[in-house]
């Protein structure tokens, strides 16, 4: 087997440059062929990634967070390489989902042993996602976050800060929202989820997994800071019970929830749109699933329940 680890310098902590010297030798011990690259600018992993898929390496790891991630994943898209990650970033939502260890030795054991299972993703116009395609408020948050500048230093804390900063200035627009082509709902906050982790800690779609060639879609009707709020406040409450927005059926009437295949998302005014928390762009947007995409390395326990999820 030989590897080609991407590596966002950017991304994590201070220690990464010790983690990545163990990762090194980790492979040199096991005998394994590793070549590492480092990223230079935004967009850059995906254009290594794929040069890399013309070469002859077996498997292409991301080693950064979500964002580095996503880049991988859009070049390597159409290849039959093995994709794996190390999740070196601030949230490592997807790391989450599936139950990576937290040793940095079982995570280079895990790619070593290359246990995979082919993921669904989604795309939206000419991008493709792991995680989710957000429009409206957690978008506009984000373009927030960025102008703080503090998401190295203060990690997950910051997008609360963030929020905070977007929730009086936010002048929600409305959306429309299109499902399978047949289904239309107006709202002014629409997520559309290929896993169902937002952020790290909290949930939106509880139900979605990137294995049942479906996406999950939430769209939020209410507007103003005081709806937007309430919202925020019951997602915050998932950290307690995953499935804490069912628990407020008053707060249901205020959304729509539907499962699709595709999903158009278009509004009148300028909307800020976000892909696996980075901004992308704005509306409209065209999105749909793309299933088994991807041949990904993934932890055994994590193989063991959606192969369940895939055979039943």
């Amino acid at each position: 087997m030989k590897y080609l680890l991407i590596v966002n310098p950017t991304s994590g902590s201070r220690a990464q440059q010790n983690n990545i010297e163990y990762v090194i030798s980790y492979f040199e011990r096991h005998g394994l062929e590793l070549s590492v690259i480092y990223t230079e600018y935004a967009g850059h992993a995906e254009k290594i990634t794929k040069k890399a898929c013309e070469s002859d390496y077996d498997c292409i790891i991301g080693g950064g967070g979500d964002g580095t991630i996503n880049e991988v994943l859009n070049g390597i898209i159409g290849s039959s390489k093995k994709m794996g990650i190390i999740p070196w970033g601030t949230g490592n939502v997807f790391a989450k989902e599936m139950s990576f260890p937290r040793s940095l030795r079982k995570i280079c054991k895990m790619i070593r042993k290359g246990r995979s299972l082919r993921i669904d993703v989604a795309r939206s116009n000419n991008r493709y996602f792991l995680l989710m395609c957000g429009a409206g408020f957690d978008a506009y948050m984000i373009k927030q976050i960025q102008s703080l500048g503090l998401k190295k230093r203060l990690g997950q804390v910051v997008f609360f800060l963030g929020a905070l900063k977007a929730i009086t200035k936010y002048s929600y627009p409305p959306i429309e929202v299109e499902i399978d082509k047949k289904i239309r709902e107006r709202g002014t906050f629409a997520l559309v989820s290929n896993t169902s982790r937002y952020g790290v800690y909290f949930t939106i779609s509880p139900r979605a997994n990137p294995f049942d060639g479906l996406l999950d879609v939430f769209i939020y009707k209410k507007s103003g800071y005081l709806a937007m709020l309430g919202l925020i406040f019951r997602v915050a409450f998932t950290f307690f019970h995953f499935n804490a927005l069912s628990l407020f059926p008053i707060f249901m009437k205020r959304a729509a929830v539907y499962q699709a295949r595709s999903v158009r998302i278009s509004s009148s005014r300028y909307v800020h749109t976000q892909l696996d928390g980075e901004l992308s762009g704005n509306l409209p947007v065209e999105i749909e699933c793309v299933p088994s995409a991807v041949e990904f390395i993934l932890p055994r326990r994590a193989i063991k329940k959606y192969f369940k999820m895939k055979i039943n």
